[in-house]
């Protein structure tokens, strides 16, 4: 149908329907401590809400599917600047982040937007936890080498509500992760750009 019809919509998706809610919050600060030291920090919240109804096939059942997330954090930088006579430029960044998310999942069968059944119950918590330090140094103005280090820790666990399991998250322990970049920018049309980690 849909091949000959494509802008059709089946029959038995007449009661198939969905709403979608997100919203967003943050809170910035910046400021210069001195005059080659400055700190930001920022906060935020984001929420996503989504139910809908949908039937994928003539032969099965209409399901409702219903997504509630929350995701929050604070993240803060500081930032040295200092002048080194023999580099054009250089930095070093500091920095550290909490980022939470608490996430519900639900399901049912339904016909016509009536719950006949559950058949998902699920809770979902992630947080992570991390720090960074990095440099800017600039050799030359067509020169910029990145090297950095940034370390995690991530917990969390999953829960079904409909069986009454619980699981935590896999322990990686911290998350260590090196990185160094470097961007060659010998023409101000085009820059080469490298990077490990």
């Amino acid at each position: 149908d849909a091949r000959h019809h494509p802008r059709m919509s089946n029959d038995y998706n007449a009661t198939d329907k969905g709403t979608r809610r997100m919203n967003q919050v943050s809170v910035h600060f910046d400021t210069d401590l001195a005059d080659t030291l400055s700190w930001s920090a920022k906060s935020y919240l984001n929420t996503f809400d989504d139910r809908r109804w949908t039937q994928y096939w003539r032969t099965s059942s209409q399901q409702e599917r219903d997504t509630y997330e929350d995701q929050y954090g604070a993240i803060t930088s500081l930032t040295w600047r200092p002048q080194v006579d023999w580099l054009h430029a250089f930095a070093l960044e500091g920095g550290s982040d909490v980022q939470k998310q608490q996430n519900r999942s639900e399901r049912y069968r339904t016909v016509e937007r009536v719950r006949h059944a559950q058949t998902r119950d699920q809770d979902f918590a992630f947080n992570t936890v991390g720090a960074y330090v990095q440099a800017e140094i600039e050799p030359l103005p067509s020169l910029k080498i990145v090297p950095a280090y940034r370390v995690d820790k991530i917990s969390g666990d999953f829960t079904n509500k409909m069986t009454g399991q619980d699981y935590d998250i896999n322990d990686y322990g911290l998350i260590k992760q090196p990185k160094l970049s470097i961007v060659y920018s010998p023409w101000k049309f085009a820059s080469v750009y490298a990077n490990w980690g």
